[in-house]
């Protein structure tokens, strides 16, 4: 599945992302408040990526530690940072830009695609049903509705209480 995340929630799962991304899951968007900040990439699509740019290395003590530093580094210089452990390369972060955030982009896209294919072939309503139910009635059905109840008319109320101050009292 593609993913994004934000910087608070990533910081959470810190570990367990960097080892899936070392094992060649999709890439993971990180945001700081709506805004693309990096890809967390296997180190194979992040060398790809960044060939001679990488700026630094970072344990993963320091990155959980320092995340908030390293990403913006990241960010601001646009330079890959490789993450290790235990002074073994295990996943990038990789600017959140070029080609990779194209392909980012279009695993993204085909993902859900993907699931609009699965929920249009699935058994019981579609979609538009659902919607359509969940809406609840127009307000032209409201008005149709409210005319057709029994008992007077908001006009025909008013009219009546008009007469009756109108003749006031004997």
């Amino acid at each position: 599945m593609v993913d994004s995340v934000g910087i608070y929630a990533f910081s959470r799962q810190l570990r367990r992302r960097v080892a899936a991304a070392g094992d060649g899951t999709p890439p993971v968007l990180i945001t700081r408040h709506d805004r693309s900040v990096a890809l967390l990439v296997s180190v194979e699509v992040g060398l790809q990526t960044a060939g001679s740019s990488v700026s630094a290395q970072v344990g993963m003590t320091g990155l959980m530690s320092q995340l908030s530093r390293v990403l913006g580094a990241v960010q601001q210089e646009r330079q890959a940072v490789v993450i290790t452990n235990h002074s073994r390369p295990v996943a990038m972060l990789v600017p959140a830009e070029g080609a990779v955030m194209e392909d980012y982009r279009r695993a993204r896209q085909n993902h859900l695609d993907e699931l609009l294919g699965e929920l249009r072939q699935a058994p019981g309503p579609s979609l538009d049903e659902i919607l359509r139910q969940a809406r609840g009635p127009t307000l032209d059905e409201i008005l149709r509705q409210l005319r057709q109840a029994r008992g007077p008319t908001l006009d025909e109320i008013l009219r009546q209480l008009r007469g009756t101050a109108e003749s006031g009292p004997g």
